[in-house]
Formats: C-alpha cells, sequence, structure tokens
C-alpha cells in the first residue's frame, strides 16, 4: 500500500512538473486562459511538482528497500 501512493506522488509530481514548465499545457485552445493561469500557479507548480517529485521518489526508494 506505501508503494502505491509512493508511485502517486511520484506520478502527481511528474504531471505538476510537466504543467509548471509548459511541456505538457492543458489549455491549448484557450492561449488568453492560459496566461492567466500560468501568471497565477506557474511557480506553485513548478516549485512544488519539484519537491512532490522528489518525495515521491525518496517514499519508492523506501518502500522497496
Amino acid at each position: 500500500m506505501d508503494l502505491f501512493f509512493a508511485l502517486g506522488n511520484t506520478f502527481f509530481g511528474v504531471l505538476m512538473v510537466l504543467i509548471g514548465f509548459k511541456i505538457y499545457n492543458p489549455f491549448r485552445n484557450e492561449p488568453e486562459r492560459a496566461e492567466q493561469w500560468y501568471k497565477k500557479f506557474g511557480i506553485f507548480f513548478k516549485i512544488g511538482g519539484i519537491f512532490i517529485l522528489g518525495f515521491g521518489l525518496l517514499q519508492t526508494v523506501l518502500s522497496l528497500t
């Protein structure tokens, strides 16, 4: 069960990083909405995504040992 949550955190962290660095854009058809959204949440998704990804990877390694 711990491995499930660890992999979930890892996946969520990767998704946040991809959205934060504009590799994956969920607002492809609405450029003005995307610009507003990135101004408001872009920094949070970049920093938070990196921390969640790191925490998820750490949990995954610790769950496997």
